[in-house]
């Protein structure tokens, strides 16, 4: 994935009041992140209403964006898309939760390998 492509999914996860459903919802609408940014604010609004719809195309994140892809780029540090092959398919069956822990200056971390392994487990029981 370029990091236009990752900054886009990134930019999209940063939107105040956009969060995991509508998220969900816009993808399924328009498809991927860059569709979503180039949908007019008419048709954004019909799904979130025209407060988020304009928040959409007017939020900056380029700052935390820079700082994330930075991140990525280190050692070590993957980020994952929903559009990415490696993303685990039972967190896309499952209801979102809550977990991770923020560090400074990064978007987030997610403890994945605990979160999978107990979600898994919770998903068997």
């Amino acid at each position: 994935m370029s990091s236009h492509e990752l900054a886009d999914w990134l930019r999209l996860t940063l939107i105040p009041g956009i969060g995991g459903e509508r998220q969900r919802r816009l993808l399924k609408a328009f498809g991927l992140p860059e569709a979503i940014f180039a949908a007019r604010q008419s048709a954004l609004a019909e799904l979130i209403g025209d407060k988020l719809a304009r928040a959409l195309h007017d939020h900056d994140a380029s700052e935390a964006i820079a700082a994330t892809l930075a991140w990525a780029e280190q050692p070590g540090n993957t980020l994952l898309t929903l559009a990415d092959a490696d993303y685990p398919q039972r967190l896309l069956e499952l209801r979102p939760v809550a977990v991770g822990r923020r560090e400074p200056g990064f978007v987030g971390h997610v403890e994945l390998d605990a979160t999978v392994e107990r979600l898994a487990d919770d998903a068997d029981r």
